[in-house]
């Protein structure tokens, strides 16, 4: 299995990829460079964590290809780092899910459930802004645990708001 950051990264150069392929074949009146945007796609999606380095590269060509289209006015932005994250975030749930056992999904649908339920049931409280702000913390810590996949760090936040959650329940 491999880390979770190569996990992570395999993940941010799919967003990339996903966002800059599309563009250039779009936006290039060369039907070669848009055909190689949509192979160099197609790599990007089809490697795997020990092929990062093949990713990157094929990332890096699409980057350069798109720079070189600048200025247009379909250009991808640049998201800001949280959206960068939040977006890489999907793409991590799905290389992970491939490697999840057959219990992993209902496990990981439970704990979402009490997770929700039991957010909403501190939020609803009057609480100190802090203890909020920890509930929240402490509730997308777990999300992302469970999008990684990882289950140890998952139980071990979800332990983190269990007692939260009874302090102040």
């Amino acid at each position: 299995m491999p880390d979770s950051y190569e996990i992570w990264r395999l993940a941010a150069l799919r967003r990339d990829a996903n966002a800059l392929a599309p563009f250039v074949a779009y936006a290039t009146a060369d039907p070669d460079t848009a055909r190689e945007a949509l192979r160099l796609s197609a790599q990007v999606f089809a490697a795997t964590p020990a092929e990062l380095d093949e990713a990157q590269d094929a990332v890096d060509t699409l980057r350069t290809r798109a720079d070189a289209l600048t200025p247009h006015p379909h250009q991808p932005d640049t998201p800001r780092p949280s959206d960068a994250d939040a977006r890489t975030r999907d793409y991590v749930a799905d290389i992970r899910r491939e490697a999840l056992d057959g219990a992993a999904p209902e496990w990981r649908f439970t704990v979402r459930l009490f997770l929700s339920v039991g957010l909403r049931e501190l939020l609803r409280r009057p609480l100190p802004p802090e203890v909020r702000e920890d509930a929240l913390y402490l509730h997308t810590r777990t999300a992302m645990a469970l999008d990684l996949g990882h289950r140890e760090a998952a139980e071990a936040e979800l332990a983190r708001f269990q007692r939260l959650r009874r302090e102040y329940a």
